[in-house]
């Protein structure tokens, strides 16, 4: 028996099962997305290739969908539509541009089926979930409206004075800001891009006071298109800062801890000595990390004091006598700004120092989480959310800067992806192609100043979509007058598996049929059983060619006419010709005028049986 009678077989076994048992949905609740803001009422995306709705059996008159316990004021419209063998459950949007995710992500939808059956009437219930994308409709916003801040400290060239930030509604892609000076101060001040902080480049004629605007845009538009949308706020800098390299010294400091403490002489007399341990852990924690000496010096009490503009996590650090600890397990690189005083605070001495511990990327074992074959539809929308690639390590606490950063290698090759360098979210960039995609990823893992790369590959499988519907060949005639014959029909899908793949069948030739017609090759010919066959009968028949696409097949037509008289089938093709050669030399008057090939062989026909009926 051969694999499609086997799949014939399964289908009849399937229906008659399915006739007396309860009607169901194909799956008890569905996922859909649909993009925010939309044009269209009825833009979905299928994240499966399970339709929505209930098979059609042989004893269901009709199905009727409806929405119950509406929360969303006409927000959504139920229909009805069959095709083929199935009732195809469409969601229409009302007012598509009331769908918006920062007011709402997700919606549910509970849906009945009214089932009119030749016994009785059925209900069945499903669920629907209907989740927003994001489109990038939001700018970012200030968390204020004005930044004023006052220096009262020393500052270095190259320091961190401020930092702004700007939010925006949308998601992690399209909520990336880009900031921007407003006024020409490149000489003074210098602005990141992308993380709003403002560092001071030059102390050169430096003022008392600064007000400028910082804008901050949508870093997605701005890279796309040239658009004036733009948010802004107003800066107030106010500069009063010791001025440690002139010794114009104030008489008191403040420390990180907020603490003010007096002193009256700066010197650079000692020479200090810094000892550091490079690494700890969790069983050597309780020992300090630096120890400070003073070469040269007698007295044995000396005091040691974090400056205010030292790094924030230095509040982690406290000082017992010379020595500085961890106050909490962080690997962390310590910028000390450190004023450490002798005489009772008389004299003060200031020292800056970076502290960079060692670190074995090995002992976290960063890798990439496990990721199985990627399955796509190539009509994937554009953007759309492809996975999420994932790093998984050991023994890091929740608090120590970790910053990792993501990369597509070859993403010269495979341009139609992107990846998220910050959340890792691979999402498609441009249409796919029916193919198999291997990508290279490369995840650059920062931890305490230090650099560390691991990469992996991934498959994406892009299946086709069904697109081209069998055409039969131009010149397929729809009379014949002898058998067998063989039909051609051509499907331009690539996929020869299933969309490409054709088979034949013969329509409206049911029981007794004397025709039969290969499903894989089209040869249409007589049974050899041919009791139910009459020549003098002229059959009219219809070919169906479809193929075997997924999620839907497409199909063609073709009528055609049989005429398989005795006094023309006697005759061998060879004779055929030969009349053929005697009707070209007849009187022209004899010759109809024909358009189309069916014509002529029909008019051909009609003066053979005029030939064979003058003998």
């Amino acid at each position: 028996m051969s694999s499609l009678h086997i799949s014939i077989l399964f289908t009849l076994l399937t229906i008659i099962i399915a006739d007396n048992k309860t009607f169901y949905f194909t799956k008890s609740n569905y996922e859909l997305w649909c993009q925010e803001n939309i044009l269209s009422n009825s833009l979905f995306l299928y994240p499966n290739r399970i339709p929505i709705g209930i098979y059609r059996t042989s004893n269901i008159k009709s199905v009727t969908y409806y929405l119950i316990d509406d929360n969303n004021n006409g927000l959504f419209q139920i229909k009805t539509k069959r095709l083929a063998d199935f009732y195809f459950l469409i969601i229409n949007i009302t007012r598509p541009f009331d769908i918006n995710r920062e007011y709402q992500d997700v919606y549910t939808l509970r849906i009945e089926a009214n089932i009119v059956t030749t016994q009785e009437n059925l209900t069945e219930q499903t669920e629907v979930r209907l989740y927003v994308a994001d489109s990038n409709d939001n700018d970012g916003v200030f968390d204020m409206d004005i930044y004023e801040q006052n220096y009262t400290q020393i500052i270095d060239i190259g320091q961190s004075l401020i930092q702004f930030h700007a939010s925006d509604a949308d998601e992690i892609q399209h909520a990336q800001i880009f900031y921007e000076l407003a006024s020409s101060l490149n000489e003074t001040f210098s602005l990141h891009p992308y993380t709003g902080e403002l560092y001071l480049i030059s102390k050169e004629n430096l003022k008392s006071t600064y007000e400028f605007d910082i804008y901050a845009y949508d870093r997605y538009r701005k890279r796309l298109v040239d658009n004036n949308m733009k948010t802004k706020t107003h800066v107030k800098l106010n500069f009063n800062q010791i001025n440690f390299l002139n010794n114009n010294l104030n008489e008191t400091f403040q420390t990180i801890f907020n603490q003010t403490i007096q002193y009256e002489k700066l010197i650079t007399t000692y020479d200090i000595e810094i000892n550091e341990r490079k690494s700890f852990h969790l069983l050597n924690i309780h020992q300090p990390i630096i120890t400070i000496n003073i070469k040269n010096f007698n007295e044995k009490f000396f005091e040691i004091f974090l400056l205010k503009n030292s790094s924030l996590n230095t509040k982690n650090l406290f000082i017992y006598n010379n020595n500085i600890y961890l106050n909490k397990y962080l690997i962390e690189e310590y910028n000390l700004q450190l004023f450490i005083c002798f005489n009772h605070g008389y004299e003060c001495q200031y020292i800056k120092y970076r502290y960079i511990p060692l670190i074995d990327f090995n002992y976290y074992q960063f890798h990439f989480k496990t990721i199985k074959k990627i399955y796509l539809d190539e009509n994937l929308p554009v953007d759309s959310f492809i996975t999420h690639i994932k790093i998984d390590y050991n023994q890091i606490s929740y608090q120590q800067s970790l910053i990792i950063n993501y990369k597509l290698l070859n993403d010269d090759i495979y341009y139609q992806f992107y990846i998220n360098s910050k959340t890792g979210i691979l999402r498609l960039a441009e249409r796919l192609e029916y193919r198999i995609y291997t990508l290279d990823i490369q995840a650059n893992i920062h931890l305490f100043n230090r650099r560390y790369s691991i990469e992996t590959t991934i498959e994406i499988h892009v299946r086709e979509i069904n697109k081209y519907r069998p055409i039969f060949r131009n010149n397929t005639p729809t009379d014949l007058f002898q058998l067998p014959y063989q039909f051609e029909a051509y499907d331009y899908d690539q996929n020869k598996q299933t969309n490409g793949r054709i088979t034949y069948h013969l329509w409206n030739c049911y029981n007794n049929c004397p025709f039969h017609i290969d499903p894989n090759n089209g040869i249409l010919n007589l049974k050899k059983n041919q009791e139910n066959f009459d020549r003098n009968i002229i059959y009219y028949l219809r070919i169906i060619v479809f193929d075997w696409g997924q999620p839907i097949s497409f199909q063609s037509n073709l009528d055609i006419r049989i005429d398989l008289s005795s006094r023309l089938s006697k005759r061998s093709l060879q004779r055929t010709r030969a009349y053929s050669r005697r009707w070209r030399k007849k009187p022209t008057s004899l010759l109809l005028t024909t358009t189309s090939t069916t014509t002529m062989i029909t008019e051909l026909s009609k003066y053979f049986r005029f030939l064979y009926g003058q003998q």
